[in-house]
Parts: structure tokens; C-alpha cells; sequence
């Protein structure tokens, strides 16, 4: 089996396994939460750590979330749990050695100096 086809139906097991999933109601609702997921998925393929590391440390940032901030909206739920995510996977990534938190700040960096540079040219600045 290649890796396409691998992907694809690793992809229908997961929707499958997912009450509720449908076109109208998907699993990611942005693009980066479909990269984030594919990086931590590709990660944990490749054997640089667990599925399991990776969950408890998600598990335990959500708990925690849970704890200090109450969401009121669908949207404030889903914003939280996906920061979660993210912080998830760069705890990770640090603690397994792929990345320091250096790597992380300067990316983060050139992130938002993209947008600013973006959101000038849009504002015609």
C-alpha cells in the first residue's frame, strides 16, 4: 500500500469512528488544525514518539484549560481545545529534543510579520 492510499484510509477509519461527522459538521474547521493533526499523526508514524505521549500531555493541557477558563460559545470551546493542540505538540517536540522553544519563538516571529505585512498590503498601507 503506498502512502496515499495509507492516508486515505487511515482518513475513513477516522470519520467513520466520529458520531456526527458530516459535511456540514467537520472534524477540522481550519486548515492549520488539518496540519497540526497530519504533523502529530506523520510524527508518532515515524516513530519519533507515542501516540501515547503526545495525548497525555494534550489530555493533562485540556484538563487544565478546563479548570481555569469556561468557554461560552461552541466557537470559545474549540479555540481553547485547539490551543491546546498546539501547545500539546511543541511541549512535546521540546521535551523529545526536535525543537526548543528558540526554534519555536523565531517561527512565531516570522509568522506574524507575514500578517503584518499582509494586512498592510490588503489595507493598502
Amino acid at each position: 500500500m503506498n502512502p496515499l492510499d495509507a492516508h486515505q484510509q487511515a482518513a475513513a477509519q477516522l470519520r467513520s469512528s466520529i458520531p456526527g461527522l458530516s459535511e456540514d459538521n467537520p472534524l477540522f474547521r481550519a486548515p492549520w488544525q488539518t496540519r497540526v493533526f497530519a504533523l502529530v499523526v506523520a510524527l508518532v508514524q515515524q516513530g519519533h514518539f507515542s501516540w501515547a505521549t503526545f495525548q497525555s500531555r494534550l489530555a493533562a493541557l485540556v484538563t487544565e484549560t478546563e479548570k481555569q477558563k469556561h468557554a461560552t460559545s461552541a466557537a470559545a470551546v474549540e479555540g481553547l481545545y485547539f490551543n491546546c493542540w498546539l501547545q500539546a505538540i511543541e511541549e512535546t517536540l521540546e521535551s523529545q529534543g526536535m525543537l526548543s522553544a528558540r526554534d519555536i519563538d523565531q517561527r512565531i516571529a516570522v509568522v506574524r510579520e507575514t500578517v503584518k505585512e499582509i494586512r498592510a498590503a490588503q489595507s493598502g498601507s
